[in-house]
């Protein structure tokens, strides 16, 4: 990937001279594996993948440290390095994973990741039904309902928990 970038950037100048400006900063660009990007944030990033179904159409889940004890971890590193925006480029599709009771973790967060990337929305199933955590959480709340906000409190996807989500006004089942 990273030859391929370095061919696409001599093609185009101005992106050249665009990459060249932050060569020797602190957040240059960078291709990286999942099991290198800890710590690196950047306002985007890109998220490639290269699983795929073989010639007979047969999709293995050999996702690599995906598939492991800890994928799940790796992944919520990965998801939660951009700042403003992530990309993702897949040739798989989220329902070409299976997922049941003996699957790891880490399958079943990147399903859903790649459900939530193509759709936008998060399934019904995770709205949680669990109350806030805290009495500050409450607060928050109940501020943002008199304000005329619908709010869902501990909305998550594979275990992980965002404290208060806010419904999108004019996209249903979509939050801000």
């Amino acid at each position: 990937i990273l030859d391929m970038t370095d061919d696409l950037f001599k093609d185009d100048p101005e992106a050249e001279a665009y990459r060249a400006h932050w060569v020797d900063t602190l957040e240059p660009f960078f291709v990286k594996n999942l099991e290198n990007v800890q710590g690196d944030e950047r306002d985007v990033i890109f998220i490639s993948t290269v699983y795929g179904k073989d010639p007979a159409g047969n999709f293995y889940q050999r996702l690599g440290p995906i598939n492991g004890v800890h994928g799940h971890r790796r992944l919520n590193v990965l998801f939660t390095r951009a700042k403003q925006q992530i990309r993702v480029f897949t040739s798989m599709n989220y329902s070409d994973l299976c997922v049941d009771e003996r699957t790891r973790r880490g399958v079943e967060v990147l399903k859903n990741y790649l459900q939530f990337a193509k759709t936008g929305y998060l399934d019904f199933a995770s709205l949680s039904g669990r109350e806030p955590d805290s009495e500050f959480e409450r607060w928050v709340i109940q501020l943002l309902q008199e304000k005329g906000y619908e709010v869902e409190p501990q909305l998550g996807v594979a275990g992980y928990f965002i404290d208060i989500a806010v419904r999108h006004p004019d996209q249903r089942g979509s939050f801000i």
